[in-house]
This record gives C-alpha cells, structure tokens and sequence, in this order.
C-alpha cells in the first residue's frame, strides 16, 4: 500500500530522512483502488476522501446505507381510472381506484383502503351480454 504521512504523538515522522530504509520507496508507485473487493450491493464504490474507509457508496434509488444493504420504504398512492374487468367482461365505464406502489416493508401493507364504496357497475361481455 501507499502511506502518505505517518505521526506518531502529534510528531511527523520523516522516512525520506531515516537512518535505516528497509522496503520503502518514495512515493506511490501505482495508484490504489480503495474500491477493490468492496460489495455495494445495490450501488456502487467511488473513492470519497472526507470518508474515513477512503470510499463510499452511492445506492441505487430505494435504498440506503453504508453498502447500500437497507431498503427504503418508498410507498405512494397512485389514483387511476380503469375499466373493471371479470373474466370476458368489462364495466361500460370506468370506475375510480387507487393502488399502493413502492416499497413497502416487510410483510407489512403500504397503505389501506380509508373509505370503500360498493357501486354497482354495467358489465358488457364478448358474447354480447350486458
């Protein structure tokens, strides 16, 4: 590896001018990847040097953590207006409706229904009925 300053006691200690020199070479011969065998897991490694690991990683939308391990509840309400549709039928018009998307959390719901309505609906089929 690469060491660039070294202090010990608050002191800098310079090899350039130590009495003994055993396997030092000034400078850095090759640059090192510090995202070398890094998992990100749903992200990517780039090199951050306000980090103390000399790296970070930037997740994928929906998710968060230092290797972008943990999932992010991202549950939304989208309103839609839709044909219903049973079988080879489908209502004449369309009818109002919402649906949870995202992510939601384990095993839990992402949102519920806070007022149903039960309407009746017209149905036409392909064989002609109504």
């Amino acid at each position: 590896g690469c060491i660039s300053d070294v202090y010990v006691n608050d002191i800098a200690v310079d090899f350039e001018n130590a009495v003994e020199k055993e396997r030092i070479t000034p400078g850095c011969g090759s640059v090192v990847d510090l995202c070398t065998g890094v998992d990100c897991g749903r992200g990517s490694c780039e090199a951050n040097v306000t980090s103390s690991l000399g790296f970070s990683c930037r997740c994928e939308q929906g998710f968060a953590g230092e290797f972008c391990q943990n999932r992010v509840i991202t549950c939304n309400k989208e309103k839609f207006r839709r044909h219903h549709v049973e079988g080879d039928c489908r209502s004449v018009d369309m009818v109002k409706n919402a649906e949870c998307v995202g992510y939601c959390g384990e095993g839990e719901n992402c949102c519920t229904a806070v007022k149903t309505k039960r309407r009746r609906l017209k149905m036409t089929c392909r064989n002609g009925q109504l």
